[in-house]
């Protein structure tokens, strides 16, 4: 079952396609939370939380309508800063494995 944030969401994702210089402000506050939520639900999903991975898509789904079909503003408004995110993330959970696991274990985690 969705959370109300959730299906409130999804209703914008489904609607909303930022070109009209009226609507700019809710489309910078849009998304702003629509990448929150998106970091959020990665992190918990590494964390070994299930996710509602459809609602994911949609989000992301917006980042390449709003580029008008190419991936442009997908890779300027989220995937660079993902991806510096999931480097940091696995930097310091791998410092942590380091810390706390035998040389096996580690290996074992970092390979797999």
């Amino acid at each position: 079952m969705q959370s109300m944030a959730a299906e409130a969401i999804l209703a914008l994702v489904s609607n909303v396609i930022c070109i009209d210089k009226k609507n700019l402000l809710f489309c910078l506050i849009f998304f702003f939370l629509s990448k929150q939520y998106l970091y959020c639900q990665i992190h918990k999903e590494r964390e070994g939380e299930q996710i509602d991975r459809e609602l994911v898509r949609n989000v992301i789904d917006v980042f390449v309508e709003n580029g008008m079909g190419t991936l442009k503003k997908y890779e300027e408004d989220f995937e660079r800063l993902m991806l510096q995110d999931t480097a940091s993330y696995y930097s310091s959970k791998a410092s942590r494995w380091i810390q706390e696991e035998s040389c096996l274990d580690y290996t074992l985690k970092a390979y797999l």
